[in-house]
């Protein structure tokens, strides 16, 4: 029961609240969801169910300490001899690896250790000062560094 409307840039409407923002009708079926209620992705551990797929992966993590691959929706149980962190301030977030537990807690403390060479810019995160050199000094960036991954 898809309503789309005919010509260029075409969109589908709902035909519940008639709402026709919908490009894809993948995006139409989950939204649908909203109005019938349906929940088809159930957690094989417990009664959760999900209107979205990620919902359920993110579930599976918090709940169940169960990580969900992204490509081939395959799930494996985090290693018990791996330590969980948990963030102080943020204390349904944890991490497995320390690296993103560390670049985590410098969101709270404000922490920007990669400085801009040009102006007074600091990221906290190397590639957020990669993207700020690429979009702020372009012709400084190639003529400072030629061979440069950056």
């Amino acid at each position: 029961m898809l309503v789309q409307a005919s010509g260029e840039g075409s969109t589908l409407t709902c035909p519940y609240c008639h709402r026709s923002t919908f490009k894809q009708t993948s995006d139409l079926r989950r939204h649908i969801r909203i109005h019938t209620g349906e929940k088809p992705f159930s957690c094989n551990l417990c009664g959760y169910s999900g209107v979205r797929r990620e919902h359920l992966n993110d579930h599976m993590w918090r709940k169940h300490k169960v990580a969900v691959t992204k490509r081939t929706h395959t799930t494996y149980r985090v290693s018990p001899d791996r330590p969980i962190l948990t963030c102080p301030q943020c204390p349904n977030l944890t991490f497995t690896y320390k690296r993103n537990f560390d670049r985590h807690l410098r969101l709270h403390s404000g922490q920007r250790p990669y400085q801009c060479p040009q102006c007074c810019y600091a990221a906290s995160r190397k590639e957020h000062l990669t993207s700020h050199l690429f979009r702020r000094h372009p012709n400084t960036l190639l003529s400072s560094h030629p061979e440069s991954t950056l």
